[in-house]
């Protein structure tokens, strides 16, 4: 034991810079094992994918096609990142996509409430008319 710790202090004392490189190097080893390529954000793409098909099921296109459109390109512009593994990219876009496909949904859903918003309009236009012409008749 007495031996072993000599030895140690008199290769610290001696050796200084071995003894730091020797412990940088372990350093280094042990963070490069710890990391590792980050991976594809698969669960993020397959949520856009839903948004865009949820989207395209109440016929986003009739009221928000730019959206829907900017959507899948943000979609192809993923799955391009992920190719290129650019991972942090394809998470991103993937993350646009999915916003994009819900906000073309809201659009879709707006545009189709004010649609029987205009057609209740008119409907009570013609009511209207209607009744005025018929109190017009009877005076």
């Amino acid at each position: 034991m007495y031996l072993s710790t000599n030895l140690s202090s008199y290769f610290s004392s001696r050796y200084p810079s071995v003894r730091n490189t020797v412990l940088m190097l372990s350093l280094t080893a042990v963070l490069a094992s710890c990391a590792s390529a980050p991976e594809a954000p698969v669960g993020q793409i397959q949520a856009a994918e839903q948004a865009i098909a949820a989207a395209e099921r109440i016929t986003a296109s009739d009221y928000a096609l730019p959206e829907l459109l900017e959507a899948r390109a943000d979609l192809v512009s993923a799955r391009t990142a992920v190719q290129n593994e650019d991972m942090l990219a394809a998470s991103r876009y993937a993350e646009l996509s999915k916003a994009g496909a819900e906000l073309a949904s809201a659009r879709a859903g707006e545009g189709k409430v004010r649609a029987v918003i205009d057609d209740m309009q008119k409907n009570i236009d013609v009511l209207k008319q209607e009744m005025q012409r018929k109190t017009g008749q009877m005076q």
